[in-house]
């Protein structure tokens, strides 16, 4: 093979390449305007994970043990979300002493991080801007 025919299959590659990024962008976008815009899509989709967030923010102290967490919500299967919410930096968990008069020695305890107290706030913003929008609507109808 020489050296020319090696060029043009690298460049039919690329151009290849450069068409599926181009689909898949083309596709994003269509996605997100038919759930409602971007940021609609993203906290739609995250809607378990916030509904976490808001239940560490709303506990005394903003801390609650992740056995109380999961008893206050009836499900375990919002544990992935925990898990989830600890790994992309929105809850701390740490180990604590059980308080005094409990069984056992230690539980993990769930806190909001400062990242996690800002996601919260733009959910609650976003909530709230939908509400005055649904508003507006509804009132135009009447």
């Amino acid at each position: 093979m020489s050296l020319s025919t090696n060029a043009i299959r690298e460049e039919r590659k690329r151009k290849i390449v450069e068409m599926k990024m181009q689909v898949m962008q083309t596709l994003t976008e269509a996605t997100l305007l038919r759930l409602g815009g971007e940021h609609k899509a993203i906290f739609q989709l995250n809607k378990g994970l916030i509904h976490v967030l808001k239940l560490v923010s709303q506990a005394p102290g903003g801390k609650i043990s992740t056995r109380e967490l999961l008893r206050s919500i009836k499900s375990t299967s919002m544990h992935k979300h925990l898990k989830e919410s600890e790994l992309l930096g929105f809850i701390k968990r740490e180990t604590e002493r059980m308080p005094k008069g409990q069984k056992g020695g230690t539980m993990v305890v769930n806190s909001l991080t400062e990242e996690g107290r800002i996601l919260l706030k733009m959910a609650n913003e976003f909530d709230n801007d939908n509400d005055n929008d649904d508003s507006n609507i509804s009132s135009k109808d009447d």
